[in-house]
């Protein structure tokens, strides 16, 4: 966000399953890319209410969610630390079904090898044989920052 102060909240409208997925919980078939995103700029966002066809004018095919989101500060600070930390998390996810440390060793875009892969989670309290769609925010963001540092030789 780049408003100083930051909003107290933020109300938006969206089609349920967009809703479900930037609200998802670590673990679950909704947690994704997406929600890493919401989770970075605005915490937990939170489901105020699901909204049937009929509340609107003209009706939509879709169910619709009200979403709250707490806009926070920017914890990555930099824009290349951003797109490190979106490499991070497109690899992760990428293939959602292996281990994080073959997800990342095998992420062209990293530059890791299996060794750096498994140093790098270790290094940040993430253990090696999780999967991707179960790190919470924080985590990636840890995981970013020890990529780099073994990356340059730390």
């Amino acid at each position: 966000f780049t408003t100083e102060p930051l909003p107290i909240s933020i109300v938006i409208t969206v089609q349920r399953e967009v809703g479900y997925r930037l609200a998802a919980d670590p673990g679950t078939k909704e947690y994704g890319a997406l929600t890493l995103l919401a989770r970075l700029h605005a915490g937990k966002p939170e489901i105020v209410r699901e909204l049937p066809p009929v509340a609107f004018h003209p009706p939509p095919k879709v169910h619709s969610l009200a979403i709250r989101f707490v806009p926070q500060p920017d914890p990555l600070g930099s824009s290349e630390k951003r797109k490190q930390f979106f490499r991070v998390v497109r690899a992760s996810f990428r293939q959602r079904r292996k281990q994080i440390r073959n997800a990342l060793a095998n992420a062209g875009e990293l530059e890791l090898d299996s060794g750096q892969a498994r140093r790098a989670l270790l290094a940040c309290g993430v253990e090696p044989v999780r999967r991707g769609e179960t790190l919470t925010v924080e985590e990636f963001i840890a995981l970013t920052d020890s990529i780099e540092q073994v990356k340059a030789g730390g």
